[in-house]
């Protein structure tokens, strides 16, 4: 074999090393590039989780200021309508005073 020869073996034998060294770093950018998608998709599924449960939360803010609301809306009503029944009372007290 001459020198050309053994150049041209040597350079085929060093091109299939450097492809088969690329497909492995291709493998392994392909197999990150897969890490890295699933690892997105799980922070944007806990991400949205998040989200959901501050606007959960809020509601929930939310409904306990109407309750409380409601509630002082209640208690007024009764003490408007205790004071009524004593006044009804006092007025049902006078009127059988009258009859009898």
């Amino acid at each position: 074999m001459s020198n050309l020869e053994d150049n041209s073996v040597g350079l085929k034998r060093d091109k299939s090393k450097l492809q088969r060294e690329l497909q492995e770093l291709q493998e392994q950018l392909d197999a990150e590039h897969k890490k890295n998608s699933a690892l997105r998709a799980e922070n944007d599924e806990l991400t949205g989780g998040i989200h959901a449960g501050k606007s959960q939360h809020e509601q929930s803010k939310n409904l306990v200021v109407q309750l409380e609301q409601m509630k002082e809306e209640l208690e007024a009503e009764l003490e408007a309508s205790e004071e009524s029944r004593a006044s009804l009372k006092a007025d049902l007290g006078d009127a059988n005073e009258k009859i009898t």
